[in-house]
């Protein structure tokens, strides 16, 4: 989470069971984006280079941040099977890619719409995102199939999918001043697939 405890903008790490923070960033325009697979990472938004760029930092600490972005970075989430880093470029409406986590080259992904920043996410080996149209849908990144999930009234932005084979979507619905939290259970078709370590 962020917070500015002694007026400073900082990233901070604590466990479920309440354990004291631990502060992993102190640049004051650091931004949280997400786990890495296996939980020893963190993917954060920076601007340490200059200008926003995605960087991946070691939870337990001892080593340097990476950067993972070089041309602008917007949002970064892993696979559940850890093997594919997804990004967008930025904080507008961008191509969705993706590149190995161990490291090689950025490919579209062919068959997502381009995304709005917030609204997507990785969940389990699928894609989930809202389109102009307030439609949310999940893609299938192997097979190229997708499933239309919900329909909005509002733009609505995803917050969460849940790590288990239910599937549930956690969403906020925008106000004027406050969001309202809501979540549907998907009840997957046969193509949703989900890897082993759910």
């Amino acid at each position: 989470y962020m917070a500015r405890p002694d007026g400073k903008h900082g990233i901070f790490l604590t466990g479920p069971n309440g354990t004291p923070p631990r502060q992993l960033s102190s640049g004051s325009a650091d931004e949280v984006l997400s786990f890495s697979a296996d939980g020893r990472s963190l993917y954060i938004r920076s601007g340490r280079s200059g200008r926003p760029e995605v960087w991946r930092i070691p939870v337990e600490g001892g080593s340097q941040a990476v950067a993972i972005t070089r041309g602008g970075g917007g949002e970064v989430f892993e696979s559940a099977d850890g093997k594919w880093l997804y990004m967008t470029s930025g904080l507008e409406k961008a191509a969705l890619k993706r590149r190995p986590v161990a490291g090689g080259t950025d490919t579209v992904v062919a068959g997502v719409d381009q995304l709005y920043h917030g609204m997507w996410t990785v969940a389990g080996s699928s894609i989930l995102y809202w389109t102009e149209s307030r439609l949310l849908h999940r893609f299938d990144p192997e097979t190229g199939a997708t499933a239309l999930i919900h329909t909005a009234a509002k733009w609505e932005r995803i917050i969460s999918f849940s790590g288990n084979a239910s599937g549930i979507v956690v969403w906020a619905r925008q106000g004027s001043l406050d969001e309202n939290i809501l979540a549907v259970d998907l009840h997957p078709p046969a193509f949703w697939q989900f890897p082993r370590v759910w």
